[in-house]
């Protein structure tokens, strides 16, 4: 019965309509209270319009007997308990909406757990985002816990929300009962440690719904990603893990690389986690044998010639691998050259920041003018840049963009000739003022 009002609201032939404060804002100024006319509006956004509670009592009041609006964006509001628990009222009669937004607000664990109570009775919200909430700490993390497995939510994002390890464990067992319809999940900057970490990895033996994990931002250390990577090999779910700016280090590194093979990760997300050329080989000699993963991200971690010759000769055995991020290492034009002679797979290569100088562009370049399958290579944040002569309405990076995407091999050849020629003679002079 639910599934089929979902249906009918969905397929009712409405046209899809974007609305702002000003297409929806009947308050009053002499009055001094709020008034929403929501008719005719499929989302909306009113992020940062400080509507406070008494804005979200008048919105819930609308939404109570609303049945268009999908999507509502609440986004820096200055909204409390009182605010949020109106919402939550009006969630439970309300049909319609999908996705609800009320990042950075304060609803305070009194909010968190009225949303919790709300969830239980709908069935048609399959969004919420709480990111940015420091006043819901683990006690609202618990009642939002506790809703899960009963919800319709598939997307549940506590970014910044203060939970720590208390708040995950309780999130960990929601899921240890399949956690309901939950697939994303996303508790990045609530200082979870290894105890956090360790909890979740046990729900990721038995979760059979969760799809993406994001821990970045966290205390999980080299210990939390052990715990995850063992469980990495009995999940066959999983396929998107963010652990970003974690100190694994080359040990965690290690332990998730040995899981790489047997598990369903199609995305891993590594930047700034500190593990060196050390765990970059470790991933490499994962990587040579092929496995699901798609995308690697390990910018930010230190990594320098070896680390990238490693990558290079797993790239030319690897051919699953479409996109490799490795912004902010220390590659120089040693690792560039290294990297210019793998192909692989690859569609998109981010080498933005790595003290890469004109030799090290010359040699990527030289090496993907005739490799139709890069079309992005980043290299934004180097020492790259054309002469005066050229530099005039002339912008590297845009051009290289262009030429990479160009419409034939041949114009794609010839685009990246012309760079070549300008780099060449940039270099040239480089070398002559030096002398």
């Amino acid at each position: 019965m639910r599934t089929s009002l979902a249906l009918l609201l969905l397929t009712s032939g409405c046209a899809a309509k974007s609305c702002q404060r000003a297409d929806v804002d009947r308050s009053s100024s002499s009055a001094g209270s709020w008034s929403f006319d929501l008719e005719g509006c499929t989302s909306l956004k009113l992020r940062g319009a400080k509507i406070g509670d008494a804005g979200a009592k008048a919105l819930a009041e609308a939404l109570k007997t609303n049945g268009e609006l999908t999507t509502l964006h609440l986004g820096h509001n200055a909204i409390e308990a009182e605010g949020a628990a109106a919402l939550a009222a009006a969630l439970v009669s309300n049909v319609a909406l999908t996705s609800l937004h009320l990042v950075g607000n304060a609803i305070r664990e009194e909010g968190a757990r009225a949303l919790a109570e709300a969830l239980k009775a709908n069935a048609v919200l399959t969004s919420l985002d709480l990111w940015g909430d420091v006043t819901i700490g683990p006690e609202g993390a618990k009642a939002l816990a506790a809703a899960l497995e009963t919800s319709a939510l598939t997307s549940l994002h506590l970014s910044g929300c203060a939970i720590n390890d208390e708040g995950a464990k309780a999130l960990a067992h929601a899921l240890m009962g399949n956690g309901g319809a939950l697939t994303t999940l996303d508790l990045g900057h609530n200082a979870i440690g290894p105890e956090g970490a360790a909890a979740l990895a046990e729900a990721l033996m038995s979760n059979v719904a969760l799809t993406s994990l994001l821990l970045r931002g966290n205390k999980i250390l080299a210990e939390g990603a052990t715990a995850l990577a063992a469980a990495l090999k009995n999940n066959h779910r999983l396929t998107s893990l963010n652990l970003g700016s974690n100190a694994i280090e080359a040990e965690g590194a290690k332990a998730l690389a040995a899981a790489l093979n047997t598990s369903a990760l199609t995305s891993l997300h590594l930047s700034g986690c500190a593990i060196n050329d050390e765990g970059a080989r470790a991933l490499s000699e994962v990587l040579a044998n092929g496995g699901a993963l798609t995308t690697l991200d390990l910018g930010h971690n230190a990594i320098g010639r070896e680390g990238a010759e490693a990558l290079a000769t797993a790239l030319m055995a690897n051919d699953v691998l479409t996109s490799l991020l490795l912004r902010g290492n220390w590659l120089r034009d040693a690792g560039a050259r290294a990297l210019a002679q793998a192909f692989g797979a690859l569609t998109s290569l981010d080498l933005g920041s790595n003290a890469i100088n004109d030799e090290g562009a010359i040699a990527l370049i030289e090496a993907h003018k005739t490799n139709s399958a890069l079309t992005s290579l980043l290299l934004k944040g180097n020492s790259i840049t054309y002469s005066r002569t050229y530099s005039v309405g002339v912008d590297f990076e845009t051009e290289l963009a262009e030429a990479l995407k160009a419409a034939s091999l041949q114009e794609r050849r010839s685009k990246c000739d012309l760079i070549l020629d300008k780099l060449t003679a940039t270099a040239g002079e480089r070398v002559a003022a030096e002398n």
